[in-house]
């Protein structure tokens, strides 16, 4: 165990090179700095204090496994006490990640990006793979809600801000994610993953809430229960409790996603979303070749336009099957049971199939387009 060390020496050599409170104009901080090939295990971390500039984390700020999957973190915990901030790759447990591996860990700090900050997470700032060697995160979580949590302004999650080329499984977040109060273009930002590029999510789930919003005037775009948006990426056999706030592109487990081959299958998000423009029970905004499968949202979701129980906007090649909406719609323009909004543009290359609404529990009796099927009081035999 590590507890109550500082060390205030920015140009510090050796294994624990940046230990405690750290100048922030530094990168590559954190009790470990730099990772090159080796396995970190057994740690718990209390009271730690880091600060820096781009990547940074309170057990290593950069790891870099060259080109094979040669960090392993395992074991480690991070407790409530500790704190990390920075601008770019921040996390409770690492800041940037490349061909790493991290497992059975556990951060509780409290994680804070800096106006203008990107990649923030509360286990990972960012982890990167490429098509082969994938990096990993496994059974790992993070645990962060008032007052500790997860603050940013672009790509910010409760488990990590950026993936790429990677997998989260067995994961879970329960944390408070926030944009900062003066970040009006806030953007990405998720109660497990803030942004996913060729990222695969299984099993994993996040409970707390994720709020872009200052007073009564909502902020930010694409802002998710579990993710906040996706691009060939995956989601399966997961799902958000998470109350989610933002203004463009809301939904309860993802904001938007484009992408053209995704899959997102066996997921479901059951706490309220409140948004503006592209609001969705289940899903923000959904296109670019987009599918959705086996899956349903029962929070209740309230807008002013193109606002659905399951979908806000279902565009350009998307498509759902055997899915379903229940909770409460209210908004003002474009409002649906099922789906608030199918453009005309799209409305001959869209794909809605064995998909329906509770009109009595919705308050809907209409979806976009007449896609969809309203039923009363009723859950369809093949859920």
């Amino acid at each position: 165990e590590i507890k109550n060390l500082n060390i205030n020496h920015p140009d510090a050599i050796g294994l624990f090179s940046h230990i405690g409170s750290v100048d922030t104009d530094r990168d590559d901080v954190g009790i470990f700095s730099y990772v090159g090939d080796g396995e970190i295990k057994n740690l718990k971390l209390t009271n730690a204090h880091v600060r820096g500039r781009n990547n940074v984390g309170i057990l290593v700020g950069r790891a870099d496994g060259g080109y094979e999957i040669n960090n392993l973190v395992e074991n480690v915990y991070i407790d409530e006490a500790s704190v990390v901030t920075g601008l770019t790759n921040v996390g409770g447990l690492v800041g940037r990640a490349f061909h790493s591996s991290i497992s059975s860990s556990t951060s509780k700090a409290s994680v804070s990006g800096v106006e203008g900050s990107e990649c923030v997470g509360g286990l990972v700032g960012n982890i990167q793979g490429t098509t082969l060697p994938r990096s990993s995160i496994n059974k790992s979580n993070y645990m962060g809600t008032a007052p500790s949590g997860v603050t940013g302004t672009f790509k910010v999650g409760g488990l990590v801000g950026c993936v790429r080329h990677s997998d989260i499984e067995e994961s879970f977040a329960i944390a408070e994610v926030t944009c900062l109060p003066l970040s009006t273009n806030a953007q990405y930002i998720g109660g497990l993953v803030g942004y996913s590029h060729y990222g695969r999510i299984s099993y994993s789930w996040s409970s707390g809430g994720v709020s872009c919003k200052v007073g009564d005037e909502y902020l930010g775009s694409q802002i998710g229960g579990l993710v906040g948006y996706i691009s060939h990426s995956s989601v399966q056999q997961s799902y958000s409790s998470a109350t989610v706030q933002g203004m463009l592109s809301v939904g309860g487990l993802i904001g938007s996603s484009f992408s053209p081959r995704p899959s997102i299958k066996a997921v479901y998000a059951d706490g309220d979303v409140e948004g503006d423009v592209f609001v969705g029970g289940l899903i923000g905004r959904l296109y670019n070749g987009g599918f959705v499968f086996n899956s349903y949202a029962s929070g209740d979701v309230t807008g002013n336009n193109i606002v659905g129980g399951l979908i806000g906007a279902l565009e350009d090649m998307a498509g759902i099957q055997k899915t379903f909406a229940t909770g409460n719609v209210s908004g003002n323009e474009y409002v649906g049971g099922l789906i608030g909004d199918i453009p005309y543009s799209s409305r001959d290359s869209v794909g809605v199939h064995s998909s329906y609404w509770d009109i009595e529990t919705t308050g809907q009796e209409t979806s976009a387009r007449n896609m969809g099927t309203g039923i009363i009081k009723e859950r369809p035999d093949h859920f």
